[in-house]
Protein backbone atom coordinates (compact mmCIF):
# COMPACT_ATOMS: atom_id res chain seq x y z
CA UNK A 1 0.00 0.00 0.00
CA UNK A 2 2.65 1.98 1.00
CA UNK A 3 4.58 1.45 -2.68
CA UNK A 4 1.17 2.65 -4.24
CA UNK A 5 1.11 6.06 -2.54
CA UNK A 6 4.51 6.73 -3.51
CA UNK A 7 4.05 5.82 -6.81
CA UNK A 8 1.35 8.20 -7.00
CA UNK A 9 3.20 11.18 -5.51
CA UNK A 10 6.02 10.73 -7.99
CA UNK A 11 3.78 10.60 -10.60
CA UNK A 12 2.22 13.30 -9.53
CA UNK A 13 5.05 15.47 -8.95
CA UNK A 14 6.48 14.47 -12.69
CA UNK A 15 3.17 15.39 -14.41
CA UNK A 16 3.58 18.78 -12.78
CA UNK A 17 6.82 19.19 -13.96
CA UNK A 18 6.21 18.56 -17.50
CA UNK A 19 2.64 20.46 -18.01
CA UNK A 20 4.72 23.37 -16.33
CA UNK A 21 7.82 22.84 -18.50
CA UNK A 22 5.29 22.60 -21.15
CA UNK A 23 3.38 25.53 -20.41
CA UNK A 24 6.43 27.95 -20.37
CA UNK A 25 7.42 26.45 -23.77
CA UNK A 26 3.89 27.62 -25.02
CA UNK A 27 4.56 31.13 -23.43
CA UNK A 28 8.10 31.39 -24.78
CA UNK A 29 6.77 30.53 -28.14
CA UNK A 30 4.14 32.98 -28.14
CA UNK A 31 6.17 35.76 -26.65
CA UNK A 32 4.12 35.82 -23.37
CA UNK A 33 5.58 37.30 -20.50
CA UNK A 34 5.23 34.71 -17.67
CA UNK A 35 5.61 37.29 -14.89
CA UNK A 36 2.27 38.85 -16.21
CA UNK A 37 3.41 42.49 -16.99
CA UNK A 38 2.78 44.11 -20.11
CA UNK A 39 5.65 46.01 -21.32
CA UNK A 40 5.66 49.40 -20.59
CA UNK A 41 7.11 51.88 -22.95
CA UNK A 42 8.53 55.86 -21.45
CA UNK A 43 5.69 58.21 -22.28
CA UNK A 44 6.96 60.79 -24.71
CA UNK A 45 8.50 63.82 -22.83
CA UNK A 46 6.26 67.32 -23.18
CA UNK A 47 8.44 69.06 -21.54
CA UNK A 48 12.37 70.44 -20.67
CA UNK A 49 12.72 72.39 -17.73
CA UNK A 50 16.08 74.16 -17.78
CA UNK A 51 18.23 77.45 -17.26
CA UNK A 52 17.81 79.99 -19.47
CA UNK A 53 19.36 83.64 -18.97
CA UNK A 54 19.85 82.25 -14.89
CA UNK A 55 16.35 81.89 -14.46
CA UNK A 56 14.54 78.71 -14.25
CA UNK A 57 12.26 78.22 -17.61
CA UNK A 58 9.78 75.84 -18.98
CA UNK A 59 10.21 74.88 -22.69
CA UNK A 60 8.17 72.81 -25.08
CA UNK A 61 10.69 69.39 -25.61
CA UNK A 62 12.29 69.97 -28.80
CA UNK A 63 11.69 73.74 -28.51
CA UNK A 64 14.37 76.22 -27.89
CA UNK A 65 12.09 79.32 -27.26
CA UNK A 66 11.02 78.86 -23.65
CA UNK A 67 7.51 78.59 -22.66
CA UNK A 68 7.68 80.28 -19.69
CA UNK A 69 10.30 81.83 -17.37
CA UNK A 70 10.20 81.50 -13.58
CA UNK A 71 10.99 84.08 -11.61
CA UNK A 72 14.03 82.07 -9.73
CA UNK A 73 17.26 82.29 -10.13
CA UNK A 74 19.08 79.25 -10.53
CA UNK A 75 22.42 80.88 -8.44
CA UNK A 76 20.06 80.79 -5.77
CA UNK A 77 19.51 76.69 -5.56
CA UNK A 78 20.94 73.95 -4.04
CA UNK A 79 24.07 72.78 -6.16
CA UNK A 80 22.08 69.22 -7.03
CA UNK A 81 19.30 71.30 -8.60
CA UNK A 82 21.33 73.72 -10.39
CA UNK A 83 23.22 70.76 -12.37
CA UNK A 84 19.68 68.92 -12.81
CA UNK A 85 18.54 72.82 -14.30
CA UNK A 86 21.63 72.76 -16.18
CA UNK A 87 21.35 69.42 -18.10
CA UNK A 88 17.50 70.07 -18.12
CA UNK A 89 14.83 67.89 -16.58
CA UNK A 90 12.33 65.81 -18.61
CA UNK A 91 8.94 65.63 -17.35
CA UNK A 92 6.19 63.68 -19.35
CA UNK A 93 3.03 64.82 -18.35
CA UNK A 94 1.02 68.16 -17.79
CA UNK A 95 1.11 67.08 -13.99
CA UNK A 96 4.60 66.38 -13.41
CA UNK A 97 5.13 70.29 -14.58
CA UNK A 98 2.59 71.34 -12.25
CA UNK A 99 4.71 68.92 -9.33
CA UNK A 100 8.07 70.48 -10.34
CA UNK A 101 6.46 74.23 -10.32
CA UNK A 102 4.89 73.79 -7.25
CA UNK A 103 8.00 72.28 -5.65
CA UNK A 104 9.42 75.49 -6.45
CA UNK A 105 6.97 77.68 -5.62
CA UNK A 106 5.59 78.90 -8.66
Amino acid sequence: MQYKKHFLVIGAVIFAMFYSATLFAIGMHCGIDIKGKAEQTEPAALYTVKEYNGKIAVFEFGSTTPQRILDIDVSTLRQYDRLRFLNGVTLNSPYELSLMLEDFGS
